[in-house]
């Protein structure tokens, strides 16, 4: 444990129960529509995102969580993350393809 860092204390099985059945309640009245779904990705959703295409390149976007991610970014926050992969290309020649580009660019048209 590093300095001034807090030990985590184990949730009790109740109170584990209640945290599982709130957020299950959450993301069901949103998918009902009972609950606003925001066209918009949080700002550490999108960096995870730039992380994951960045380090994993096209194979990423197999995997389910990231697939999510990018679903959940607006057009203009799909637009900026082309941007910004588009200028780290040059630097990330085996990861950020011009196949990866054409995937993510083709979540606009969506």
């Amino acid at each position: 444990m590093l300095p001034g860092q807090r030990k985590s204390t184990p949730r009790k099985p109740q109170q584990a129960r209640v945290a599982l059945a709130f957020t299950t309640d959450a993301a069901e009245r949103t998918w009902r529509g009972e609950l606003p779904k925001y066209d918009w990705a949080t700002t550490s959703t999108v960096e995870a995102l730039m992380h994951e295409l960045k380090v994993g390149g096209v194979e990423r976007l197999k995997n389910q969580i990231t697939r999510t991610r990018l679903g959940d970014c607006s057009s203009k926050q799909v637009a900026e993350i082309i941007k910004r992969l588009t200028e780290l290309q040059a630097s990330h020649p085996a990861t950020i393809t011009e196949a990866l580009l054409i995937t993510v660019k083709a979540q606009l048209s969506c």
